[in-house]
């Protein structure tokens, strides 16, 4: 019961965490490209987006972290080998079409491999945890309403005549404030706060 009630919760708060700052760099994405190498490379965008999404199945480290409690690893250095041989065919294959892009496709392959491979026959397996349980009601919500989020603040055109900087400072504090608020009264129940609070009080 401690191992999965540790996998749940731990896969909540750093799902909570990944998922705030990878939706947080997709609504800002336009004016970090621009600030930083300038608005030739906008064309990026959409395989950074890709890139992030991808990013979002490294909430699965908490679950991972359960292999140290394991002496038998034969599966998942198969897997490994496997996830990483048809990374390298994917970038053979896209990069001479896509440039970076075939990059990004071999770097997802890779991922869904891994996250694919822990949910749907490592953990539930060795550990009998309901991963099922655990992806629908800590991580596909989060998912969900972030995204929903950053679409809405995605579609919002700011016409307001000022620098790029000051655009940039304003979408980080309106997602910011958007996200928090969503995160205390929607994602964190009344044990979550109370943990929280309890933390603040120690220090």
């Amino acid at each position: 019961k401690n191992i999965i009630s540790i996998v749940q919760n731990g896969t909540k708060y750093v799902n909570i965490i990944l998922s705030l700052l990878i939706f947080l760099l997709i609504v800002c994405l336009n004016e970090i490209i621009t600030l930083y190498v300038g608005e030739e490379y906008l064309s990026l965008v959409p395989w950074l987006i890709i890139w992030l999404l991808t990013l979002l199945l490294s909430h699965r480290n908490v679950m991972t972290s359960l292999v140290f409690t394991e002496k038998r690893l034969k599966s998942i250095a198969y897997m490994g080998a496997i996830a990483m041989l048809l990374a390298i065919i994917a970038y053979m294959v896209f990069v001479p079409i896509y440039g970076v892009g075939g990059v990004v496709i071999g770097f997802a392959i890779h991922e869904i491999i891994h996250s694919l491979f822990y949910y749907a026959y490592f953990i539930p397996q060795k550990f009998k945890i309901n991963t099922k349980r655990i992806f629908l009601r800590q991580v596909l919500p989060v998912w969900l309403l972030f995204g929903g989020v950053s679409g809405i603040l995605l579609s919002i055109q700011i016409n307001v005549k000022t620098s790029i900087l000051s655009i940039f400072i304003l979408k980080v504090s309106l997602t910011m404030i958007v996200m928090l608020i969503l995160i205390w009264l929607v994602l964190l129940n009344y044990k979550d706060k109370q943990v929280l609070f309890s933390i603040i009080h120690n220090k």
